[in-house]
């Protein structure tokens, strides 16, 4: 029986890249490396031919120790890479969390300073003496704060 040829021989590079689970780009290079020939339109390929020129060059490499070796390396370390990655992301929710709650535990803080220092500001004439204290409160103030954050580590 002759083997007919079918509209769907001529294929966009999309559709090739689908059929051999390729990118568009990576079907590109393999016809720019001569691997995968082309109908002679930019973009078009024919699958009868496209596709055991495909077979043909994965058979070939296949059988290459050095790229399966090469290839295996990197791919682990791409997931290598990957991992560590993921390991260093937080979400956005846990950090909305994480902030929500620092900021009670700062608005906590400081609602106490009006109450805790009013009466000894009020007795101040001098200015320096003033920001002295409020100086010295605000820095119990980030202690404090700061002692509440390991809290939410």
């Amino acid at each position: 029986m002759k083997s007919e040829k079918l509209n769907a021989a001529d294929v966009p590079a999309k559709y090739l890249a689908e059929v051999l689970d390729l990118t568009t780009v990576r079907v590109s290079q393999l016809h720019t490396t001569g691997v995968i020939p082309n109908n002679g339109t930019r973009g078009r390929y024919s699958l009868f031919d496209a596709v055991p020129a495909y077979l043909d060059y994965v058979r070939a490499i296949k059988g290459d120790d050095v790229s399966i070796r090469l290839t295996l390396a990197r791919a682990k370390k791409l997931e290598l890479e990957n991992d560590r990655r993921e390991s260093e992301l937080v979400r956005t929710s846990e950090a909305v969390e994480v902030f929500a709650a620092a900021s009670m535990h700062w608005k906590s803080i400081a609602d106490g300073l009006p109450k805790k220092i009013a009466s000894r500001l009020a007795k101040i004439e001098n200015a320096d003496k003033v920001r002295t204290i409020l100086r010295d409160e605000l820095d119990g103030m980030y202690y404090e704060f700061e002692k509440g954050l390991k809290h939410l580590e």
